[in-house]
């Protein structure tokens, strides 16, 4: 039994669609890994960006407070 030309070509077309059908469904998993990586950077960017946050609150309350004692110790030392 003998191939002919056309046989040929098809069969090759098959493997040629299979081999880009593999690669389709390798190419979609690397995506949904590096979907999951992104996604779980931007959760870390976030709860630390929430830290931070908590922190300059902090931070500027603390700065109100500092102003509040020295406009009270200004008037002090202003009555004397």
């Amino acid at each position: 039994m003998t191939i002919d030309g056309n046989t040929m070509i098809s069969i090759t077309t098959i493997v040629a669609l299979g081999g880009l059908a593999l690669d389709h469904f390798r190419e979609k998993g690397r995506d949904r890994e590096e979907m999951g990586r992104l996604k779980q950077q931007v959760k870390s960017l976030e709860s630390r960006a929430s830290v931070a946050d908590s922190r300059f609150t902090s931070i500027d309350a603390q700065y109100t407070e500092i102003r509040e004692q020295l406009a009270r110790l200004e008037a002090i030392l202003t009555q004397h």
